[in-house]
C-alpha cells in the first residue's frame, strides 16, 4: 500500500521546488532551462488539450501537479512577465490548493 503522506509530501515538494526555480535570477542556467521547458509544455497544453503526448522530465511532472491543483495561472503569469509570488505567498497558495483538492 502506498503511504499517502509520502505521496502528498512529494507533490508539495515539487510545487515548492517550482516556486524556487521561478524566483532565481534570469542569468541562472536552471531558470533558463525551466522557461524553455515551460514554454514547450505550454504549447503542448494549448495545442492538444488533453491528448496524451509522450513527455517526460521533472518540469513535465511538476506541470502535471500544477494542472491538477489548478495553479496554472501562476505559470502563465510567470511566462508573460517573469513575476512569481514570493516564497511565502507561493507556499500559502500551494497549501490552500492542496486543501481544496483533498475536500
Amino acid at each position: 500500500m502506498v503511504d499517502t503522506y509520502s505521496v502528498h509530501g512529494l507533490i508539495e515538494s515539487k510545487k515548492i521546488f517550482l516556486g524556487r526555480l521561478c524566483k532565481l535570477e534570469n542569468s541562472v542556467m536552471a531558470k533558463r532551462i525551466l522557461i524553455i521547458r515551460l514554454s514547450q509544455n505550454l504549447v503542448i497544453h494549448v495545442d492538444v488539450q488533453g491528448i496524451n503526448i509522450n513527455c517526460s522530465g521533472i518540469v513535465f511532472d511538476i506541470l502535471q501537479v500544477i494542472r491538477k491543483y489548478v495553479l496554472w495561472n501562476y505559470i502563465e503569469q510567470f511566462l508573460g512577465d517573469d513575476r512569481f509570488p514570493s516564497e511565502k505567498r507561493w507556499k500559502d497558495f500551494v497549501l490552500v490548493a492542496g486543501a481544496k483538492r483533498r475536500f
